[in-house]
């Protein structure tokens, strides 16, 4: 619970008298708004810190009319948290990618609940599966189009266990290409294409009419043999 006032009733059996407020045993929390009916008892808890709330009411500290003591009551817990999740996305790729279909691992620290295709802020994307459970998840996407894509899961998309929402996470960013590049002509020389060259020392070539408009080209290989 993130409750900084966390309802508590206690019932017995018979009608008792004797139980007070004083006779409750708690760690990590303070006893208010006491109140009974000699039967059901009702008071509140305020967590003093984030943590373990845990709650015990010994025997004997009520009696009934025959002077019977109670029994000691099962110990109830209850977590306070007042933290919200912080998410993390990560994926195994660089400053571009053909990939028409992207995975994105997605991590909390701690339980989440509520998480939905609605909770990313995407760019030139669309969420296509979300798969996991607890803490741990896996995304995929898919682009839209050759271009800049961006992908971050939004402030109070989800919440935890306790009902805190989430932080927004890290953004992702890269450039999505998958447009062929335009081929142009290598010639076997500086200039003009030749046959053989008659230096022993350097070996020329020159190309022109390729193309990438997107990613652009990352670098040029020229084969020299008798075979590909």
């Amino acid at each position: 619970t993130n409750s900084t006032n966390i309802p508590i009733e206690v019932n017995f059996t018979n009608i008792v008298t004797g139980f007070e407020a004083s006779d409750i045993l708690i760690q990590n929390g303070t006893v208010s708004n006491f109140a009974s009916d000699q039967l059901n008892y009702t008071f509140n808890i305020s967590p003093v810190s984030e943590g373990l709330i845990i709650i015990d009411i010994p025997a004997d500290v009520a009696k009934d009319e025959n002077n019977e003591g109670n029994k000691e009551a099962s110990t109830f817990s209850i977590q306070y948290d007042i933290s919200s999740p912080n998410p993390t996305l990560n994926w195994d790729l660089n400053t571009f990618t053909n990939q028409s279909s992207i995975s994105i691992d997605l991590s909390f620290d701690e339980k989440i609940r509520n998480l939905l295709s609605s909770g990313f802020e995407l760019t030139n994307a669309i969420v296509d599966t979300i798969t996991g459970t607890d803490s741990i998840y896996s995304v995929v996407i898919n682009p839209i189009e050759n271009g800049s894509l961006e992908v971050m899961l939004k402030e109070n998309a989800l919440f935890d266990f306790a009902g805190n929402k989430n932080t927004s996470s890290n953004l992702l960013s890269i450039y999505y290409d998958n447009k062929k590049t335009n081929l142009g002509f290598i010639n076997d020389g500086r200039e003009e294409d030749v046959d053989f060259q008659t230096s022993n020392k350097v070996i020329e070539s020159s190309w022109s009419g390729f193309e990438e408009s997107g990613s652009g080209i990352n670098e040029y290989k020229w084969a020299i043999g008798t075979t590909p």
